[in-house]
């Protein structure tokens, strides 16, 4: 979803993930469109917590579930419209890749 005001719109990617294992995973990358979020002036963040890169990790316990934004800066990314299909990809440290196609609205 777009969000913002003139001059500061972005795109809002709200992802919610579940951790279904039996350990604890660490989330330590997020690309989108095979490029890391800051290629795109991206910003991810778990809810609850301060918005920042990826270069931080979110540890979601086992059961757990977390909600991952990914904000994306409209203004320079103006290729990003409403309809297009982004690929959200999320890396854990134990090497897992967690792909999600979203269509923007």
């Amino acid at each position: 979803m777009k969000s913002g005001s003139a001059g500061s719109e972005y795109w809002n990617i709200t992802l919610k993930m579940k951790n279904t294992g039996t350990a604890d995973s660490t989330l330590i990358g997020c690309f989108i469109n095979e490029a890391e979020v800051d290629a795109y002036n991206a910003t991810s963040a778990v809810a609850g917590q301060a918005v920042t890169t990826m270069t931080n990790t979110y540890t979601i316990e086992t059961g757990a579930a977390k909600y991952v934004n990914i904000l994306i800066d409209y203004e320079n990314y103006k290729t990003l419209t409403s309809g297009t299909t982004v690929n959200i990809k999320i890396i854990s440290a134990g090497g897992m890749d967690y792909i999600k196609l979203i269509e923007l609205v």
